[in-house]
């Protein structure tokens, strides 16, 4: 992947160029002990941050890109399919969600 990709939204999967990636919807785990993993539950729809000028915060709107509802009792796996090589970060609120 070179370059800036192109960012879509297909069928509530994110498209960042040759990457697809999909916000699953599952159970939580308790975060202590060895658990099967939990099963997905459908995806959460993605939204573009533009659409909803009228209701999403100024401080999203200037920054712009994709929101999904999410319950704080809810939890989230995400699944990554690529048809070339490509690296990603995943980041929560200017964080990465892998190391902190």
């Amino acid at each position: 992947m070179s370059g800036k990709p192109s960012v879509r939204i297909v069928r509530d999967q994110l498209v960042l160029g040759s990457v697809t990636i999909d916000f699953q919807r599952t159970l939580r785990i308790p975060e202590k002990g060895l658990h099967p993993l939990p099963p997905g539950l459908g995806r959460f729809p993605l939204r573009r941050v533009a659409d909803y000028p009228d209701t999403a915060p100024a401080e999203w709107l200037a920054r712009g890109g994709v929101m999904l509802p999410i319950y704080q009792r809810e939890a989230m796996w995400l699944s990554f399919r690529a048809s070339e090589p490509a690296a990603l970060q995943v980041g929560v609120g200017k964080v990465c969600a892998v190391s902190g």
